[in-house]
Order: C-alpha cells, then structure tokens, then sequence
C-alpha cells in the first residue's frame, strides 16, 4: 500500500477547519487546542475515508464535552459540517447513515447550559450538510451516466454514419464511403 498523498484542496479544507475550531477555542478560553488539531485530521480524511472521519469526529466531541466544551458550540460547527457532507456525498447508501449516526448521537449528551433546542439546531445543520451532499452524490451520478450514453452514442454514430466530406483529391471520403464520393466517381 502506497502512501496517502493529498490534494491541495483536501489540505487547504483541513487547515481552514483546524483554524477555525482553534480560533474559536481559544476565543471561547478553552484553551484545547489540541482538539483543532484533531479536527483538522478528521476534516483532512473527510473524502478519501468519510466512515473513519465521522467515527472520529464522534470521539472528538465526545473528548470536548469531557472538558466542558458543548458539543452544539461553534468550535466544531465547520469541521462537523464538512464531515457530514463528506459522508453524503462519498458513502454508498446504508454506510452514509451509519456514518452521520454517531455524530447525531453525541448531540444527545446532556452538558451544562445546553438545550434541546442547541442539539436540535446543530442536528438539523448537520442533516441539511448531509442531504447536500446526498444530492450532489446523485447529480454526480446523472451525469457520469448521462456521459456514458452520449460516449456510446458517439461510438456507435462514428461506425454508422458515414462521412459527408470526401478528401480533397480523392473520390473517397476520409471515413469512409459518403453519397457524395460515390456521385463524384464516373
């Protein structure tokens, strides 16, 4: 197995999670800046493995609700998000949800000064991340199959048709035979 070699959008979206769950923090004076270290990880892993992504950002917010941090806070918010459309978008059907379902399990932790309704919101973020990426999965889909017809059609269109310009200086057409070759011999 050869090594992981990302592409720079993967890292610009890990580097840009990691910041925004740092800066926000150590606005907040958490102070666990190692959590946005991990939450640049899992956000780093979001296309190429979205199922061990979500597992850990399951265990990042459970480990930040250990330390007092609200799973519902804005810290997460952007790594969670990305995290979940990642699972829409590049998981098969039944490990999609399987997936998004540890990260909605971990809302239901009860913390201090949370309500129902933060989870409720946050749930609601993460399922509307989800079903986007659930429906850019299905455009994808359309259209890869869309250019898989028009390619046979092309194909079969290239053997069929033949081809209406000769070739300057010849009675044959340069794919093959044409009506007007064949009105052009003697």
């Amino acid at each position: 197995m050869g090594r992981l070699r990302f592409s720079g959008d993967e890292w610009s979206v890990a580097l840009c999670s990691g910041l925004w769950a740092a800066g926000l923090l150590a606005f907040d004076g958490h102070g666990h800046l190692y959590l946005a270290a991990g939450w640049a990880a899992v956000a780093l892993l979001h296309r190429r493995t979205p199922l061990v992504s979500a597992v850990g950002a399951s265990l990042l917010l459970g480990a930040g609700a250990l330390l007092g941090i609200p799973t519902a806070s804005a810290a997460p918010m952007i790594p969670v998000l990305i995290i979940a459309f990642g699972c829409g978008r590049n998981l098969r059907h039944r490990f999609a949800v399987c997936a998004l379902a540890p990260l909605l399990a971990t809302l239901s932790i009860p913390q201090l000064g949370a309500t129902a309704a933060d989870a409720f919101f946050a749930a609601l973020l993460y399922l509307a991340a989800f079903g986007f990426g659930r429906l850019v999965r299905r455009r994808a889909d359309g259209a890869r199959s869309a250019w898989a017809g028009t390619r046979a059609l092309m194909q079969r269109d290239r053997a069929s048709t033949p081809c209406p310009w000769p070739v300057p200086g010849s009675r044959r057409c340069s794919g093959g035979s044409s009506p007007i070759s064949k009105l052009q011999s003697p």
